[in-house]
């Protein structure tokens, strides 16, 4: 095999694994146009990578309870944006902001979440 013919099929494998990484930073399932916010607590808090993952329940109008989760970015970027491990704590009752999901269901892309003591840590979710 010479080199030009090596150097294709290198380009060739490396376009066909590289897709799904591209992929995995896309939003075309969240409605990024729009804010919603709901008030909760806190049942689980992920401080991880590649993604913290924030879960909490809201109490919907009928008395039902919802089960919600919010992916954030990774802790280096938080940390920069004043967050830490310890920022949430579960049982907190909290206000999220996020983006939701299109078709509805309760998930989305933290945007900011108010803590019980009033303080606002804010993050922005890079898709």
């Amino acid at each position: 095999m010479n080199r030009k013919s090596l150097g294709a099929l290198v380009l060739v494998v490396t376009a066909l694994f590289s897709g799904p990484l591209f992929a995995h930073h896309g939003s075309a399932g969240v409605d990024m146009t729009k804010a919603v916010v709901v008030k909760g607590v806190v049942t689980d808090w992920r401080w991880q990578n590649p993604h913290s993952i924030l879960k909490f329940d809201v109490k919907a109008e009928d008395g039902s309870i919802v089960h919600w989760a919010a992916e954030a970015n990774n802790p280096a970027d938080m940390v920069e944006r004043g967050w830490t491990a310890k920022s949430i704590k579960i049982g907190d009752e909290i206000t999220v902001t996020l983006h939701q999901s299109k078709n509805g269901s309760p998930v989305g892309t933290l945007m900011q979440v108010t803590l019980p003591d009033g303080k606002v840590l804010g993050t922005t979710y890079i898709p």
